[in-house]
């Protein structure tokens, strides 16, 4: 979650710069229902539409939380309440953005390394059974 948060927002420099508050609304918008709003739409579509808005509450949930945590580790700023009341707002502190971007990135590597670690282990584990089987027939 925290990728698709950075991911999102870096795109934005005046909110990775902590200039700009943002919400959940602005990472995960509301979706648009794809019929006219002047005739009732199919079951096939209310349901896609129903999915899609399950989606974006669950991004939404998650996106909160993890925010939430943010502000625990002093990375963001929180207000309860926006002018507009958008309810809550966040704001990155000072160099914040790069540091989780750089912990991102580390630990995606970090993570990376180890699959590689483990096939490498499993490919040799592999090798020695097929050459063992060999010497046995």
């Amino acid at each position: 979650m925290l990728n698709i948060i950075l991911e999102r927002v870096g795109g934005d420099p005046e909110i990775v710069g902590g200039r700009k508050w943002f919400t959940a609304r602005d990472l995960f918008p509301d979706p648009q229902p794809s019929w006219d709003s002047w005739h009732k739409p199919s079951t096939k579509e209310e349901w896609e539409f129903r999915d899609q808005w399950n989606k974006v509450t669950e991004g939404r949930n998650k996106f909160r939380t993890w925010m939430n945590h943010l502000v625990e580790l002093d990375f963001v700023e929180k207000v309860p309440n926006t002018s507009d009341g958008r309810l809550p707002a966040y704001r990155f502190t000072p160099g914040s953005f790069e540091e989780l971007s750089l912990r991102s990135k580390t630990c995606v590597a970090r993570r990376n390394s180890g699959e590689r670690i483990r096939r490498q282990s499993q490919i040799e584990a592999l090798k020695a059974e097929l050459k063992k089987l060999e010497e046995e027939s």
